[in-house]
């Protein structure tokens, strides 16, 4: 089975990358769902430059996950960096001071709070500086690890051969990488793509479940998502 997780469970950042061929929005909302449903207390907060509420609202209907009850109970909270910021901005510092108050909250008590940017790659396409993305991400990272909080980080890869400074920030800063590819074979109708964990300088040892250079193969279905060890083509929930 995919460990979502043990991945969430080492509270250290995890970083995941996808390509056009094969966006990794499933694996995002399955690590989402399975965070929020392990707990009725845990929280989640969601960066991103999209408006995702309505996707996130088509894609939950699909598996029966509520989110209008979600955001009200405070369980999930959207954060839409562009209502806050702009591109060519001095500092992105708000972002951070907003997260902060959420993962700070004296009055509530939670078990396990996760804290997902999803598309950084997005921002400096937008015209964000790159040294202010990074600064974010070390700021974001060092929050996350006082607070004890899990993160997660998307990073679309647009060439998996070229690596950028922020890649390379966030390669340092991750416990694994979770890498989303398509299948190099090309389309297939039974396998929608792979899915490879990395180990990263932070991870953790103890979590003997987590094999390295491990991969999976995934099938997108209308509801979800199913996974199998590559070559077996036996589905695993």
């Amino acid at each position: 089975m995919y460990p979502t997780a043990d991945l969430l469970a080492v509270r250290k950042p995890v970083v995941v990358t996808d390509q056009l061929q094969a966006p990794a929005d499933f694996l995002v909302f399955r690590t989402v769902t399975t965070h929020l449903k392990e707990n009725k207390q845990n929280r989640c907060i969601i960066l991103s430059t999209f408006n995702d509420v309505p996707r996130w609202k088509a894609i939950a209907s699909k598996s029966a996950l509520n989110v209008d009850q979600l955001i009200a109970s405070g369980s999930l909270k959207f954060l839409d960096i562009l209502s806050h910021v702009q591109p060519g901005a001095d500092t992105l510092r708000p972002l951070l001071d907003l997260v902060q108050t959420s993962v700070s909250d004296p009055s509530a008590i939670i078990p396990h709070f996760l804290v997902v940017f999803d598309g950084i790659s997005t921002l400096e396409w937008l015209g964000f500086n790159a040294t202010e993305v990074s600064r974010l991400c070390r700021a974001l990272s060092s929050l996350c690890r006082k607070s004890s909080a899990s993160l997660l980080f998307r990073y679309h890869l647009l060439d998996r051969e070229m690596i950028d400074s922020t890649f390379s920030l966030l390669q340092q800063l991750a416990a694994y990488r979770v890498e989303v590819r398509p299948l190099s074979s090309g389309k297939s109708g039974a396998v929608s793509g792979e899915i490879c964990i990395h180990l990263g300088p932070l991870h953790d040892k103890s979590l003997a479940t987590i094999e390295p250079d491990k991969t999976f193969q995934y099938r997108l279905t209308d509801f979800s998502a199913t996974f199998f060890t590559k070559g077996t083509g036996a589905t695993v929930l």
